[in-house]
């Protein structure tokens, strides 16, 4: 199975209820992208905002799960390759350009956090 064919699959399931570890899909994704000979590189969404001394992390809440699979986070990883994002919430390959205003209806940007294997520490706050 290829990646893109993985998360059409793992998408048909979220439409029921969003399951697993963002993190865990990227990797396992990012993984089958290398095994397709792809560089495939793993990055992290968050809307964060400096309030004076604190640092306010905004809740990204995915535009494509609805009603009773309603979720929300303040960090979400996915798996990348070439200018592409594979993500299971949409399903489809998309521009990381337009990856975040899709998913999350923000104009954030993706950001590199491990073109390796697997990324060395799992943080907290992953989904």
């Amino acid at each position: 199975m290829t990646a893109t064919e993985t998360i059409r699959e793992l998408s048909r399931s979220f439409a029921i209820r969003y399951s697993g570890d963002c993190l865990t899909h990227a990797r396992t994704i990012a993984a089958m992208l290398r095994a397709e000979g792809r560089e495939a590189w793993i990055g992290r969404v968050r809307h964060v905002e400096q309030r004076g001394s604190t640092t306010f992390h905004h809740p990204l809440i995915p535009k494509t799960v609805v009603g009773a699979n309603y979720l929300a986070w303040t960090t979400h990883y996915v798996a990348c390759a070439d200018h592409d994002a594979y993500d299971p919430l949409l399903g489809e390959p998309i521009d990381i350009d337009d990856y975040a205003m899709k998913v999350f209806g923000l104009p954030l940007e993706i950001e590199v956090v491990s073109r390796e294997a697997e990324p060395e520490s799992r943080r907290a706050d992953a989904t």
